[in-house]
């Protein structure tokens, strides 16, 4: 009988750090959650300092460690999880220059604009990603708004970077990313997973201030001295590279095969597909072209914050102490919402990108309560997720688009799935595991140490026995929003045309 193998997964999210002791086979054995401590500013300035970044991380392995029975001794490797749109400037020592822009921290979006008109489809023949509040718009924020703070940067890291290189002692020479993430910057071929020459002398950016690329299962360091005894972890430990969330809720969910669609219903709602080819979507510029973590395959996707609209209005209505979610789901199945339509682009749209857009209600009555509301939101996802998808077949003629596998917490709500289903004319299979982060961290860890041959195998099978039942589309209400998507395009281009005049 095989030895159980352990690891320690940190997951760095939007809203904290979720650590966690996980097996091979990514089952959470005992878990630990601390909140990030945002700093906010009246120009709109939201980010966390380098110091709550690593106390929120230390609070969490020392709390975590307190409360597992399993040993520090027994954990094999520490595999790190993270969000991907931020960015954190270090010095030579790996000190903080910046704090961390925040992926909610939209001060880059005059940058953004720039930077369209400066090479936009280059950036996306190149990099696969239009240019949106990530990476590259906030470096270039730095360079072009920050210069002061801009020259004392050694390198530019993710948070996922930064916190390793702080478990492991490095210093700026050592400093990488992993290739999951680097369609992001604006700066990378990533087809050839470098630096682009081209894009770096169009945007005048120095390559000096990048990291090295790595593979999200290379191992970057060991757990040094300091942070042995500052956790409890033991020194020497070894740590991988890891992956940005979105690319680990799509190895966690078994995004590994040809012609399989998944929809990560988190707060971002992401939806994506997997492919072996290369064709980022230089004509219309709707989707983001990422590499999977598992080699030779990508996963072209589109997303809105989805999950943060269906939030931010449950809280409008009392969420929590009048209503759970899926009762208020529920309601909003059965309201009719026929010609009302929401547009959920309250940070702007994303896919495609333009930053100066704002959220709409469109044909509101005085009959309209909360629940036609509510449904007005999660048709509108819906409604994103077949632009999306449309533009993948578009891509991908050949492409079998059969079913819709979901994850994260949408996929706990059976009519929000039913209006997905109905609007998409696909049977969508939940998958009920909510730690698809932490699968990914264990298979990445596993590959890593070379416990496991084959990371794409493994992801499956684990997937696979997390399917629970499938919802098909209704027919007659599949043909009625057919009708439906056809008058929230016409209001989405409308409604572009008349924000291209905004100024920021």
């Amino acid at each position: 009988m095989k030895k159980e193998r352990y690891y320690l997964s940190l997951d760095l999210g939007t809203q904290g750090t979720k650590a966690a002791i996980i097996n091979q086979r990514g089952t959470v054995l005992q878990s630990q959650f601390t909140a990030n401590c945002f700093f906010e500013s009246e120009s709109g300035e939201i980010s966390i300092s380098g110091e709550n970044l690593r106390k929120g991380v230390r609070d969490a392995t020392v709390e975590l460690l307190k409360k597992t029975e399993v040993s520090s001794k027994e954990i094999q490797a520490v595999s790190v999880v993270g969000m991907m749109a931020g960015i954190i400037g270090i010095d030579q020592d790996w000190e903080a220059v910046t704090p961390y822009d925040t992926g909610l921290d939209k001060r880059c979006e005059t940058a953004i604009l720039e930077m369209q008109t400066m090479g936009e489809s280059e950036v996306i023949r190149l990099s696969g990603c239009p240019i949106i509040v990530a990476q590259g718009a906030k470096m270039y924020w730095w360079k072009t708004r920050r210069p002061a703070e801009f020259a004392k940067v050694k390198k530019f890291v993710p948070v996922s970077t930064y916190i390793c290189g702080c478990m492991a002692g490095l210093k700026a020479e050592e400093a990488y990313i992993d290739y999951t993430q680097i369609h992001l910057t604006c700066f990378a071929d990533i087809e050839h997973e470098q630096w682009s020459d081209e894009l770096l002398d169009i945007f005048d950016f120095p390559k000096e201030k990048l990291p090295r690329i790595v593979a999200p299962f290379d191992i970057i360091g060991h757990v040094n001295k300091e942070w042995a005894e500052g956790t409890g972890l033991e020194e020497g430990t070894p740590i991988l590279a890891g992956c940005g969330d979105t690319a680990a809720s799509s190895l966690g969910a078994g995004l590994v095969r040809e012609n399989m669609i998944l929809d990560v219903a988190g707060t971002a709602s992401v939806v994506s597909a997997c492919v072996k080819e290369y064709k980022p979507d230089t004509e219309k510029r709707i989707l983001i072209y990422p590499k999977s973590v598992i080699p030779g395959l990508w996963t072209p996707f589109g997303f809105v914050l989805g999950g943060e609209m269906l939030s931010w209005y449950y809280k409008q209505v009392g969420g929590d102490k009048e209503y759970t979610f899926e009762e208020l789901a529920r309601e909003a199945e059965q309201a009719d919402s026929r010609d009302l339509f929401f547009l959920p682009y309250f940070a702007g749209r994303i896919c495609p990108s333009n930053p100066s857009f704002s959220g709409h209600w469109e044909g509101l009555k005085f009959f309209h309560g909360k629940a036609h509301l509510f449904k007005s939101i999660m048709e509108s996802i819906s409604y994103e997720y077949r632009l999306y998808l449309e533009r993948i077949k578009e891509l991908f003629p050949s492409m079998e688009m059969k079913e819709m596998i979901t994850s994260a917490g949408g996929a706990r709500s059976e009519s929000f799935i039913r209006i997905k289903a109905d609007v998409l004319q696909m049977p969508v299979i939940s998958l009920q595991q909510k730690d698809t982060s932490h699968i990914a961290a264990a298979l990445i860890a596993g590959y890593g140490l070379h416990h496991l041959d084959d990371i794409a195998k493994a992801a499956a099978a684990i997937c696979e026995e997390l399917q629970t039942g499938s919802i098909k589309p209704d027919k007659e209400k599949a043909a009625y929003y057919d009708g439906q998507y056809e008058k929230y395009l016409q209001i989405v281009d409308y409604m572009t045309e008349l924000h291209k005049n905004i100024k920021l």
